[in-house]
Order: C-alpha cells, then structure tokens, then sequence
C-alpha cells in the first residue's frame, strides 16, 4: 500500500522554504507495511502523485492557518481524495484542518501539551482507554458534515469522521509514546488500510 502523507513547512537560516517530517512517522507506518510518500508543500506536485496513491495521511505538528503552502496542499487533497474515494486520515493539525476545510471551527485548549489523557470512544472496541496529546488548539465548532467519535476526559473532541466520504481525524499521535494508544490505534489503522468500509 501507497501512502501519500503531508509534511510541515518552515524556512531555515538563509530564508529557503523547507518541507519537513518528524521520522516517527515513517517508521510507524513502515511497521504497518505501508510504503510512504512525502509530499512537499508545492500543490502543483499533488496532481502528479495522487495516483500512485492508496492512501492520504494529514500529519501534525503545527496551526491551521499559519502555514500557507502546506493548507494549499492538504486542501487539495482533501478534495482530490473525495473526488477519486481515497482513505484519508489527519492526525492532531490534520484532524483540525480537516474541520475547518469544511466549515468548522478552532480555539485554543488547555492542559493539553504533553500530557497523557483518558480517551472515550463508541465506535471502537474497548471504549475507551489512555492516549497522548500535543496540541493547543481544538475543535470549537463541528462542521455539519462530520461526527464525533472519540473525546478527552474533559470534553475535548478527539476523533471525527465524514458523513459521507473516507475521511477520518484523531487527535493524538499514534506515532509517538511507544504504543500507548495501541488499544485503539491499531482497530483505526485496520479501518484505513480497509478504506474506511465500516
């Protein structure tokens, strides 16, 4: 399986625009069998890989909004995986892009940096267990077209779904914290490497 996942976009000392990826990342997917794809923050490039691609993973790290080039690319394969039915997953800033590109909203949390947390969940087995959490911003408004799956010990939406298309986001790192969240991780990733068929 092919996997396109997005990167995080920074300028270095000589002011040159940088794509970049926490390793973590290819290393936890590469366990689950998957060959990555890096995509770089230039949406021109998007149209040229999207095909190769059985699979779309919005990565963290970073706020919706700040970094332009790379909203420019996750919007684009936002839409391009709605057109063509690709699985998408966004993880922590691409769960919270994925709420805004349809409508939805963000506002600052706190005590949610760094901190293990309890997690709550319906829709997988278990219902709930203990997950890590990285971020300062949150879901504020729902879009309309998505639902909640998973939320925080303290109310904090933690996992979302679309309505209609193979679209998933959760809030935590599955990447990080030596497996900490397998008891849920792992069911998400069967769900996405099966194209969300629940």
């Amino acid at each position: 399986m092919k996997v396109l996942i997005t990167q995080g976009e920074s300028r270095n000392k000589h002011n040159v625009r940088l794509s970049c990826l926490e390793e973590n990342y290819v290393q936890y997917f590469l366990a689950w069998g998957i060959e990555v794809i890096l995509v770089p923050n230039n949406v021109d490039f998007v149209d040229k890989i999207i095909n190769s691609a059985d699979g779309v993973i919005l990565s963290g790290g970073g706020t919706v909004g700040i970094q332009k080039n790379r909203d420019k690319v996750e919007g684009k394969l936002v839409e391009l995986c709605i057109k063509e039915k690709i699985p998408l997953l966004g993880i922590c800033r691409g769960m919270q892009f994925i709420n805004v590109y349809f409508g939805g909203t963000l506002t600052k949390v706190d005590n949610h940096v760094n901190r293990n947390h309890k997690l709550f969940t319906k829709l997988y087995k278990g219902g709930g267990g203990i997950v890590n959490s990285y971020h300062e911003q949150g879901i504020e408004k729902l879009s309309s077209e998505l639902k909640t799956f998973a939320y925080s010990d303290d109310r904090v939406i933690e996992g979302i779904y679309h309505i209609k298309h193979k679209i998933m986001g959760i809030q935590w790192h599955p990447e990080r914290d030596n497996k900490l969240s397998d008891w849920i991780d792992k069911q998400i990733m069967d769900d996405f490497l099966g194209g969300f068929q629940r």
